[in-house]
């Protein structure tokens, strides 16, 4: 078993689009069997395109050839900083949806920007696991936020059903906002499991929609663990569930969070940074009541590993709810930012 590394932009990097990337993974002349393939993003310049993630199932033609796992991340100098424009990002203007499609198990995308407020109508998922994709999905650490669609409901994140109970797939410190049209339904992040699970750790959802069929983060079917996420100013309801979800720690400024340790019914300007549009800072601020009302996950879905690149382990953090552990003198987005290498 061998890691294959390969830098992804426009500046003198072994591919210059994601898609490139991700049709060469099958290819036998650069992967093996048992292979881990990682793409690394630069900074160099915005990416502009819809991508689906299928590849390294049956490298080259010999069928049982496979990848181990495929990962999408970004390079130590061009991670954001928990902020849109300050680092690594995908501008998609184009109408394709889901615009990040994960087909395959074993696959994880990370510390990348998703901003589609200028792409077309039929732009409705941004980001998509697909159905029976079940086993050693990561999406973590992403700022996901804009919508172009007026044809569909509108998704931040959708979890399709998956079928099988022991299997898992991992969301962690994630921020979502702006998922918000107003002729359609909108969802932050939309989870929908038969018998598959999901896990939902330390989320930050903010402005879906307007109406009263919008909800920020919304549970489908049941087999879902969430936990110490915010979800606030939905128009509808920050928390939508259906059958019997494993919850605790959330905070909404609605009534909807329940369970251990919820914060509900709380302000929203008293918790960020900044919600003004086109300007959203949603690092918490101090005086939040997220901060030190989470629960230690430990290491569950790298949960640990706040949207900053903290591990609220290692410095020894009471945990906060929410994407971001909030430091004394050191809250904000350039300050708290701490670089760490793959």
């Amino acid at each position: 078993m061998t890691t294959i590394t390969k830098t992804i932009g426009t500046s003198s990097r072994d591919y210059s689009t994601i898609s490139a990337w991700e049709a060469d993974l099958s290819d036998d002349s650069i992967y093996s069997d048992s292979d881990d393939a990682v793409g690394v993003c630069y900074n160099d310049s915005a990416f502009d395109e819809a991508v689906v993630i299928n590849g390294g199932n049956s490298i080259g033609s010999s069928s049982g050839q496979d990848l181990t796992s495929r990962k999408l991340t970004v390079h130590a100098d061009s991670k954001h900083d928990g902020t849109a424009g300050s680092g690594a990002r995908n501008v998609y203007t184009g109408s394709t949806s889901p615009v990040l499609d994960i087909s395959i198990n074993n696959t994880t995308v990370e510390w990348l920007e998703y901003d589609c407020s200028g792409a077309g109508a039929a732009s409705r998922q941004l980001i998509r696991v697909a159905n029976d994709v079940i086993t050693g999905i990561y999406i973590n650490n992403m700022i996901i936020h804009g919508v172009g669609n007026t044809t569909g409901n509108t998704m931040g994140i959708v979890v399709s059903n998956g079928g099988d109970s022991g299997n898992t797939r991992y969301l962690a410190n994630n921020i979502i906002y702006d998922i918000s049209d107003a002729s359609t339904a909108n969802f932050g992040l939309f989870c929908t499991n038969d018998s598959g699970k999901s896990e939902v750790y330390n989320n930050t959802i903010h402005g879906t929609g307007t109406n009263t069929g919008d909800f920020g983060l919304y549970i489908l079917n049941g087999n879902v663990i969430f936990k110490n996420n915010i979800s606030m100013a939905s128009g509808g309801k920050d928390i939508q569930e259906s059958g019997s979800p494993t919850e605790e720690y959330n905070m909404t400024s609605d009534t909807t969070a329940s369970g251990t340790g919820n914060q509900a019914s709380k302000t929203t300007a008293d918790q960020f940074v900044s919600v003004t549009g086109g300007s959203e800072d949603l690092h918490i601020k101090s005086g939040s009541d997220a901060i030190d009302n989470g629960v230690d996950l430990v290491t569950a879905g790298n949960s640990n590993i706040d949207i900053n690149g903290r591990d609220r382990n290692s410095q020894g953090d009471t945990w906060d709810i929410g994407a971001h552990e909030f430091v004394a003198d050191a809250a904000t987005t350039g300050a708290a930012f701490m670089m760490f290498v793959d």
